[in-house]
């Protein structure tokens, strides 16, 4: 059986030749001209797929920034009431124990304000039973305030509140 021979060229042309290009109708070689690179459709496909990943994990990226913002501010409040405990022992009372003062601090994180950042809770002190009980409450600002747990609240005895209902008190305080 024979089969035909064609002849595309001398062999090293073939060999050398960088770009290989076609075979027209009189086989002989022609080179393509296309430049390339990527096609708008490819390009918006890419685009498309960068814009479904990023749908799906900003959300879980703002959920955890949320509770590293609470986790921090309960960390803040427990130093809070370290220092009252120690204003209590010397003073045998919280009068006159104020945040922003006696190492009590007044926002969270506790050097927003000297770093130039922005707080994401106030904290505010509210005494009771004749000034041998107190209250601290964290209030969230900002964008800290979508966080389901709402105002963090610890007390003298240490009880641990919350006043949002989206999350359990044991859940809010362990940064979960």
């Amino acid at each position: 059986m024979d089969t035909p021979q064609y002849t595309l060229g001398t062999a090293a042309t073939a060999l050398t030749d960088p770009y290989p290009g076609q075979v027209n109708r009189d086989m002989t070689m022609t080179h393509s001209l296309r430049a390339r690179g990527f096609t708008l459709i490819e390009l918006m496909i890419v685009v498309a797929i960068v814009a479904i990943l990023a749908s799906l994990a900003y959300p879980s990226y703002r959920q955890h920034v949320l509770r590293t913002n609470r986790a921090d501010c309960a960390a803040v409040m427990l130093e809070a009431a370290s220092a009252l405990e120690r204003y209590y022992s010397a003073n045998n009372s919280y009068a006159g124990a104020a945040v922003g003062a006696n190492g009590i601090p007044s926002t969270c994180p506790k050097d927003a304000a000297a770093t130039g950042g922005t707080p994401h809770y106030n904290l505010s002190l509210v005494l009771s039973n004749g000034s041998l009980a107190y209250t601290l409450t964290a209030t969230p600002t900002s964008s800290q305030s979508a966080d389901a747990c709402g105002n963090l609240t610890l007390t003298q005895t240490g009880v641990k509140g919350r006043s949002g209902s989206g999350k359990s008190v044991a859940d809010c305080w362990a940064g979960r």
